[in-house]
C-alpha cells in the first residue's frame, strides 16, 4: 500500500461519496454489504493490475482497451505509447473511465478525467520505481512512452464477499 493516512481519508471520502451518489440500479448490486472500504481498495490494488481504459473519439465513440493499471497515492495511473489513439483522445477530452474487474469476485472503477503528467512529476517518479522493480527496467527505456494519471470524479468497489479482502 503506498497511501498515506490522508490519501486513505480522501479515498474513502470519495467512495462515500460516489455511493451516495449513484443509483437505484447500482446501490441495488453494489450495496453496502458488498462495498469495499478504502483499506480493501489499497491493500487489493497493490502491483500492477490490468485495467479496461475507455476515452472518447472526437465523435462521441467509446473507445476500451486494455492497459497495465497501477494505484499509487489514491489514484490510477497508467502508461501507453504517445502515438497510441488513446493519448490523443486524452489530449483533446480528458474524461475517461477505467476499471477493474476480476469476473464476479471483484471490481473497481471510476470515472473521472486523465492527465498526462511529466515525468519528473513525484507521483510519476514513484510508478516508475515501482514499474522498473515489476518489469526489470523502466518504461521510459522502452521508447516514446506517456504517463497519464486518472484524477477520479468518482469511484465505485465491489467484491461479491468482501470478507475475503483484508483491509
Amino acid at each position: 500500500m503506498f497511501e498515506t493516512s490522508e490519501e486513505m481519508g480522501a479515498l474513502q471520502d470519495l467512495l462515500d461519496r460516489s455511493f451516495a451518489g449513484a443509483g437505484g440500479h447500482l446501490t441495488g448490486i453494489v450495496n453496502p454489504g458488498r462495498r469495499l472500504n478504502a483499506k480493501q481498495v489499497a491493500n487489493y490494488l497493490v502491483g500492477v493490475k490490468h485495467v479496461s481504459f475507455a476515452t472518447a473519439s472526437s465523435k462521441g465513440d467509446p473507445f476500451a482497451a486494455p492497459l497495465d493499471g497501477w494505484f499509487l497515492r489514491g489514484q490510477f495511473v497508467v502508461s501507453t505509447s504517445a502515438s497510441a489513439l488513446r493519448v490523443a483522445h486524452v489530449r483533446r477530452r480528458p474524461q475517461v473511465s477505467l476499471a477493474h474487474v476480476v469476473g464476479d469476485d471483484i471490481g473497481i472503477w471510476t470515472h473521472g478525467q486523465a492527465r498526462i503528467a511529466a515525468p519528473d512529476e513525484p507521483l510519476v517518479v514513484e510508478y516508475d520505481r515501482v514499474a522498473t522493480e515489476t518489469y526489470g527496467s523502466s518504461p521510459f527505456s522502452w521508447g516514446d512512452i506517456v504517463v497519464m494519471l486518472v484524477e477520479p470524479r468518482v469511484m465505485f468497489a465491489y467484491a461479491q464477499d468482501p470478507v475475503r479482502w483484508p483491509e
